[in-house]
């Protein structure tokens, strides 16, 4: 008779690990099929901290103090306000260069809210006199971004609102094949929100 109760026990143990399996196989294959739910929130919280610029005070004279960092695509990188001192002499202190910083921000926000499919343009953030830094952005329903940069030299470029940059750029290279998938209207939020935040520092 114990023999019985025991095949029942190890009958009702296998029944029990069987649901536990396919319950955890069907709540995993919910998550990823359910392209509205999770997916999207993961979205979201990487939108919220897609692109980071802080400007700082380090007594080099506009040198190595933007701080400038795509989490997902670019280490942090120390780039110079140099160029952007120049355009807006004279200057009082740093709010000046934050608030230059953040009209080359909105200008970029512009011009990507304007992007039709198929479209690229380059958007410049670091103004060096051999170079410039930019991120290479490419439209296809969302927005793919590459960061590199061009030949073309920091000091023949309006760093506040360059227009004539954006799709001037024809030897856009970069130093690895990392892209950024992004949707733009996140983006557009984001570079919103990088605007209010210099300008209210």
């Amino acid at each position: 008779q114990w023999i019985y109760f025991i095949a029942i026990a190890i009958g009702f143990s296998f029944v029990r690990c069987s649901f536990n399996y396919y319950h955890f196989k069907a709540s995993f294959t919910w998550l990823v099929d359910r392209n509205e739910t999770y997916p999207r929130v993961v979205t979201q919280h990487l939108m919220s901290n897609l692109l980071k610029i802080e400007i700082i005070e380090n007594d080099k004279g506009g040198h190595e103090d933007l701080i400038f960092e795509i989490p997902n695509l670019i280490s942090q990188q120390k780039f110079d306000t140099y160029y952007f001192a120049l355009a807006i002499e004279p200057k009082d202190g740093i709010k000046e260069i934050k608030n230059a910083v953040a009209e080359l921000i909105a200008s970029w926000n512009k011009k990507q809210t304007e992007m039709e499919n198929g479209q690229v343009i380059y958007l410049p953030i670091y103004f060096s006199d051999q170079y410039t830094g930019c991120l290479r952005v490419e439209k296809k329903n969302d927005l793919n971004l590459i960061y590199g940069f061009s030949r073309r030299e920091g000091w023949s470029v309006d760093p506040i609102n360059p227009t004539e940059y954006y799709e001037s750029i024809s030897d856009f290279d970069t130093e690895n094949d990392k892209s950024l998938t992004v949707n733009q209207s996140e983006f557009e939020k984001c570079l919103t929100k990088l605007i209010e935040k210099l300008k209210s520092e």
